[in-house]
């Protein structure tokens, strides 16, 4: 898994990313390979990407690698997180918080989102703070 698979999604026009229409993350990751209810799920080389919608916009991603090892996905690169960030996060500034644990978080520039990478998972989770309110809720 490299920063040039990464590069290549800057390259498209298309909208994957935190606000999308289920359209929108089509045009860049291709047609969902899964759906469960609210959740698409995506398989773009060499990542898989999970979606979730409401009201037809993308309010949480799940982003890790496609290639396993012992049965987990493999740990994503420093340089696949930070493009990542930048292509998923519709080009927020992202500003790392201070680690209280082994995942690590970043909040975005405008305080409407916010990035966690699961270290134990091995996944990157992009998801707005209305979403995070309502998962607490308990509300889809």
């Amino acid at each position: 898994m490299g920063i040039l698979a990464v590069s290549l999604l800057l390259e498209s026009p298309a909208k994957a990313q935190l606000g999308a229409s289920e359209a929108q993350m089509e045009g860049l990751l291709g047609k969902p390979v899964k759906r469960a209810g609210d959740l698409l799920h995506y398989h773009k080389a060499p990542y898989r990407v999970v979606a979730h919608m409401f009201h037809g916009q993308c309010d949480q991603i799940c982003i890790f690698s496609a290639a396993e090892s012992g049965g987990f996905p493999n740990a994503l690169s420093e340089g696949d997180i930070e493009v990542i960030l930048r292509v998923y996060g519709d080009g927020m500034t992202w500003i790392p918080v201070g680690r209280l644990s082994m995942n690590r978080v970043w909040n975005s520039g405008d305080g409407k989102s916010f990035a966690i990478y699961e270290t134990i998972y091995n996944k990157l989770v992009l998801m707005t703070r209305d979403a995070y309110r309502r998962e607490k809720k308990g509300k889809p």
